[in-house]
């Protein structure tokens, strides 16, 4: 199939008059798939008087042809559809979709909503910069896999625009352009009402995703993965009012990306809620705070960060790299994972630590951490840091061989309404049951423990120990019961564990206790 409509030819002596335009009123949807060698709509059409199509026809689908190739613009000055509201091409051979004629071009697509193209590998570009103020109603914009395409809006050398818009458009989605080297290359082109945005598998797109010759106003979800050759996300200059409704921020699959958040963006991510950071083997940092002077500000700015997940960055050194101190607060943050850092020494700025008052979940795993919470500067401590918890739930700590301390400074720790406890495989961690708050009051002049568990946890439900060289000590002597409360305690694979029977016994509550070695050579209850 060469064409769509094809009405007469030159050699039909009976056609007298050539029709200007075919237009088909009610069409609603049109679904291109696999016609290699479809050409245009109409390519050439004579007949003895105008012809309209306005039947009841709601929409057209072409599947399956196996032919070959195309050289003029799927929709030209001949065809006419001023209700199509969808369109889908899929595995053809386009080089152009639209005709350059402006009026010809507001003819089909002045009601489109949904424009989804996949598969056109020879297609080089979607838009001209000149026809890109047509599509006032479109809304959805999704492009895959075309090959081929070097820029999604080129400039019209014969016509620039100083200044182009799509103002409708609420998403899109940019997957599979091999060739892709920019959004837009003229003056400036906005997105004022974009609020999802996802781009994957570009990999000639080297830096600068965001620039300041595009602008996000109302931009509230970013997904960017499978990036292999991004470097850079954030130019220096970014227009001026772009991403401060951003509430999402997911980066996974990155592997040449060294900064996810440079300190000129932070002030645009006031409203941020959720950030994904996954596999991006050359990420360095995740807050770069080092360009901002906390010095010169005399009041707090909270964040309202709520989730934060940042799994499997190898070369992860630091999740802050400066301590905020009390300018800036991250007090909104409810649920953290770390997970597969192996070159992060800790998680937390002291200053950061002491301010999460929602942190509710925390989850660190396969880490090289040897502290949670960074030595807050250099001065002298006469009294104890408290780090305070108020609503921690769940605090898990896995496969962390190099962890010894929580703070590597005097410290208390409160978790009032912690429920669940776990430690898995931190071998040189040490555990005190205690009803003391803090090491300062015991008789041990050694090591302070990661927790003194007791006073300090007075809801824990569960209780999971397991590894090696786990080593747990035991007040003996109780004013009054700890973990009274406890479910659940679960042993294992330590050692030097020595279980004083009479506190096992104390906990009245206890439903399951789950007890194993992979050696037994003395006596476990004492």
């Amino acid at each position: 199939m060469v064409e769509i409509f094809a009405i007469g030819g030159d050699d039909d002596v009976n056609n007298t008059e050539v029709i200007h335009k075919i237009q088909i009123s009610r069409l609603r949807s049109v679904n291109l798939t696999c016609l290699p060698r479809l050409k245009s709509f109409c390519s050439k059409v004579k007949a003895a008087s105008p012809l309209q199509l306005t039947s009841n026809t709601n929409a057209i689908e072409i599947i399956s042809e196996d032919e070959l190739g195309i050289s003029m613009p799927l929709f030209n000055e001949k065809v006419a559809f001023p209700n199509l509201e969808t369109l889908n091409i899929s595995e053809m051979f386009l080089e152009k979709i639209w005709h350059n004629q402006l009026p010809t071009l507001s003819s089909c697509v002045q009601s489109l909503a949904s424009l989804i193209i996949k598969a056109c590998y020879n297609l080089k570009e979607l838009f001209l910069s000149s026809m890109v103020n047509s599509f006032v109603q479109l809304q959805y914009l999704k492009i895959c896999h075309c090959w081929g395409m070097e820029e999604m809006v080129v400039t019209d050398k014969l016509r620039e625009e100083e200044r182009i818009s799509f103002p409708q458009l609420n998403f899109l989605k940019i997957k599979g352009l091999r060739k892709l080297r920019r959004l837009y290359s003229g003056n400036y082109i906005e997105f004022s009402s974009l609020k999802e945005f996802e781009i994957r598998e570009c990999s000639e797109l080297k830096e600068f995703i965001f620039d300041d010759k595009v602008g996000f106003p109302s931009l509230e979800e970013i997904y960017i993965s499978y990036m292999d050759n991004l470097e850079m996300i954030w130019h220096n200059q970014i227009a001026g009012d772009s991403f401060y409704k951003l509430k999402t921020f997911d980066v996974h699959e990155c592997k040449k990306l060294l900064v996810v958040l440079p300190s000129n963006m932070f002030g645009r991510f006031s409203r941020l809620e959720s950030m994904n950071v996954i596999s991006c083997g050359s990420v360095e940092e995740i807050f770069d705070l080092r360009g901002i002077n906390f010095e010169e500000r005399h009041s707090v700015e909270s964040t309202r960060l709520r989730k934060l997940s940042i799994i499997n960055l190898p070369n992860l050194k630091n999740i802050w790299n400066k301590d905020p101190g009390r300018t800036l607060s991250f007090g909104h943050l409810q649920k953290l994972r770390v997970g597969g850092c192996q070159s992060l020494k800790n998680l937390f700025p002291a200053s950061v630590a002491k301010g999460l008052s929602e942190l509710e979940y925390l989850s660190v795993s396969d880490c090289g951490v040897e502290e949670i919470v960074a030595k807050e500067g250099e001065a002298v401590e006469e009294e104890p840091t408290r780090f305070l918890f108020p609503k921690m739930i769940s605090l898990k700590l896995h496969n962390l061989p190099k962890l010894r301390t929580f703070y590597p400074g005097r410290h208390t720790i409160e978790g009032p309404v912690l429920k669940n406890l776990e430690l898995y495989h931190c071998g040189k961690v040490r555990i005190f049951i205690s009803e003391v708050l803090s090491i300062q009051e015991l008789d041990i002049p050694t090591q302070q423990p990661l927790f003194v568990i007791g006073k300090a946890f007075p809801c824990l439900e569960e209780l999971n120990l397991v590894g090696k060289n786990i080593t747990m000590m035991w007040q003996v002597q109780f004013p009054e019961r700890p973990l009274h409360k406890l479910k659940i305690l679960e042993i294992g694979n330590d050692e030097s564990t020595v279980l004083p029977l009479g506190i096992i016994q104390s906990f009245h509550n206890l439903e399951t206790f789950s007890l194993f070695f992979w050696f037994i050579q003395r006596d476990i209850f004492i």
